[in-house]
């Protein structure tokens, strides 16, 4: 029998230490392998965002509206080559929250699925 540490009248012998060490590192190197799938799976996709507007809305709050950015920087053309072309506005009624963008500030976005 190809593969079997076992003697066909006696049964299986113990482990020797190299044949546990053997099985030992092939178990730690699968769950390296299972845990990088894991890890980009549920990795964040990142977009690099300016803030191009921020407008007071009185009572129903602020309005903020973002744009991916384009050059300036080597961080900016990698991410503009990623993602050339994205905006989005959103709307906080947390003056808070709002007080932590500034217009020509730039700002990291990170997608997660939400299921």
């Amino acid at each position: 029998m190809s593969g079997c540490s076992c003697h066909t009248r006696l049964g299986p012998h113990a482990e020797t230490e190299e044949e546990r060490n053997q099985r030992e590192n092939a178990m730690a190197t699968f769950l390296i392998k299972v845990a990088k799938v894991i890890e980009e799976e549920n990795k964040p996709m990142r977009c690099k965002v300016a803030c191009s507007s921020k407008v007071a809305l009185g009572n129903e709050g602020y309005a903020l509206s973002f744009y991916a950015v384009y050059g300036g920087s080597e961080e900016n053309d990698k991410y503009f080559k990623a993602t050339p072309s994205a905006s989005f506005v959103m709307q906080t009624v947390n003056a808070a929250a709002a007080a932590k963008f500034e217009v020509g500030k730039y700002y990291y976005v990170d997608f997660f699925s939400a299921e």
